[in-house]
């Protein structure tokens, strides 16, 4: 029997341990479940929040509470209308779609996104689980075709804090097991020997510019490596972590947009499924007839 919502709001434990467990054998206890996995991102999203806030002020505060009440408010409709229970993904979407946008993004855009993320793949493709885009990414990508002057950084420069908030709250998904390893080594990886390489023969921007600016870091630990949508496969986390940290350094380079990054994660979301079919082939060939 699956927890309440509204109890699992207010009931932090059941991060920690499993809210039925079975009393003998042959059943296999095993704390891990949706719930869990977005309970841990979302306090490893806190760390962000904190330093988007001492950056944005009351600013960013008003990006955060228009992403989750719109994104509640949809939610609640679709309850109504399909009388299914609210999970908690909704606690990782409104936040990481807030700290994907500038806090001087105007509210009614910030609405406008918190609703996408939500349709696409809650509503339209019906559930968690089902949807082979991050949300949060794929409202990001609309707002960038449509207004994309109103998502660049002045720079794209670094900002320190807010990269020490990401990797203290990256680091605790990968001790947690809730982030691939594989994923973030890969990416980071290929796109640092791609930016020297570039840098050396070209005089391009500095790998570390690559690395520290804009989303790299935030999108490579809680957007590429996210498990819904990145390859279930071993093989298939290395290809495409590969992928992504290549087409990061590329895309920048080509568009000059700090930002275009993201773009490079959505690549992964949607090369996910045929990367996992092309390493099942494969495994099913090596298999003894």
């Amino acid at each position: 029997m699956r927890t309440p919502w509204a109890w699992s709001m207010v009931n932090p434990s059941s991060v920690l341990r499993p809210t039925l467990c079975a009393p003998g054998a042959p059943h296999v206890r095993d704390p891990a479940s949706v719930a869990r996995h977005m309970w841990l991102t979302t306090m490893a999203l806190v760390p962000c929040l904190l330093a988007r806030l001492y950056e944005g002020g009351w600013r960013m505060a008003a990006v955060v509470a228009a992403s989750y009440a719109t994104m509640a408010a949809v939610e609640a409709a679709d309850t109504l209308l399909r009388r299914r229970v609210i999970d908690e993904s909704i606690l990782v979407a409104g936040l990481l779609l807030a700290l994907l946008l500038p806090h001087s993004t105007p509210l009614w855009m910030v609405a406008l996104a918190a609703a996408v993320a939500v349709l696409q793949g809650k509503v339209l493709l019906n559930d968690v689980g089902r949807n082979r885009l991050n949300g949060p990414l794929v409202a990001w990508a609309l707002l960038a075709l449509l207004w994309p002057k109103t998502l660049q950084t002045p720079s794209g420069a670094p900002d320190e804090l807010f990269l020490m908030a990401a990797a203290l709250g990256g680091a605790l998904l990968l001790a947690a097991g809730v982030t691939n390893w594989r994923m973030v080594a890969t990416c980071l990886f290929w796109a640092l020997v791609l930016s020297g390489l570039l840098h050396w023969q070209h005089g391009a921007a500095a790998p570390l510019w690559h690395h520290l600016g804009g989303g790299l870091l935030l999108g490579t630990l809680f957007i590429a490596a996210d498990r819904l949508t990145s390859p279930i496969t071993a093989g298939g986390k290395w290809i495409c972590g590969t992928i992504v940290g290549i087409s990061v350094v590329a895309l920048r380079e080509a568009l000059g947009f700090p930002d275009a990054a993201m773009l490079a994660f959505l690549l992964g979301n949607l090369l996910s499924p045929l990367l996992d079919n092309a390493v099942f082939a494969w495994r099913l060939k090596r298999l003894p007839a």
